[in-house]
């Protein structure tokens, strides 16, 4: 999208100069003549790119942001799930202290009691993982624009995603590359680039503007 927005402003901006304009191009010993006669169009035109780029970059970020808490959600229900089978297990753990307890055959007075207080532990974890994952869901309906009131849920990894490695999933590239792509392709630092040549074409400009007029 910018690649193809940049290209029409580009074609479109050595298009339609009057032959007045031409002639002041030509005469680079006076004042606006020369660069400095296209500086309110080239101007106009960064100034479209850089507003191109700034939405483009705001878009791929957002996208990786929804793309991150998803992600995040779907791990916060693993974990709900995690928890749940723990306090089956406490829970279990309990019942069969406190029926040891009940036929006489508790290894020791303590074994029923911190069964119980570890029941209440797993209890408190899987209340606090659902909290988390409510938490965690309203703020990306929120990202989203959803009312938080309206109803969704996060659908479960199946065992072949869970399966796989996180160096299965990244990509086959070294880091050299991938840096060098990323300082190309980063839009906020080629702005920052494209700055620094109109900081350059401003001395050029004001340099300009202390010749001499045609009278």
């Amino acid at each position: 999208v910018v690649d193809t927005l940049v290209r029409d402003v580009n074609r479109h901006a050595t298009d339609g100069e009057s032959g007045q304009l031409i002639l002041e191009a030509n005469i680079p010993l006076l004042r606006g003549a020369g660069p400095s006669a296209y500086e309110t169009r080239y101007t106009a035109e960064r100034e479209l790119i850089y507003a191109v780029r700034t939405y483009e970059h705001f878009r791929r970020s957002f996208l990786v942001e929804v793309a991150s808490d998803y992600f995040n959600l779907q791990l916060l229900k693993a974990a709900i799930r995690n928890t749940y089978k723990s306090y089956l297990s406490r829970k279990a753990a309990y019942e069969k202290a406190e029926f040891m307890e009940r036929m006489g055959r508790s290894r020791t007075i303590f074994e029923t009691p911190r069964a119980k207080s570890i029941l209440r532990q797993a209890e408190a974890s899987l209340v606090s993982a659902k909290e988390q994952y409510a938490s965690a869901l309203d703020r990306f309906k929120i990202s989203l624009g959803m009312k938080v009131q309206e109803l969704l849920d996060v659908v479960d990894q199946d065992d072949d995603a869970e399966s796989l490695s996180i160096e299965f999933l990244l990509p086959a590239v070294d880091l050299e590359t991938a840096v060098a792509v990323a300082h190309r392709y980063r839009l906020d630092l080629l702005n920052s680039a494209d700055g620094v040549d109109d900081a350059r074409r401003g001395i050029s400009v004001a340099q300009n503007r202390i010749l001499p007029d045609l009278g």
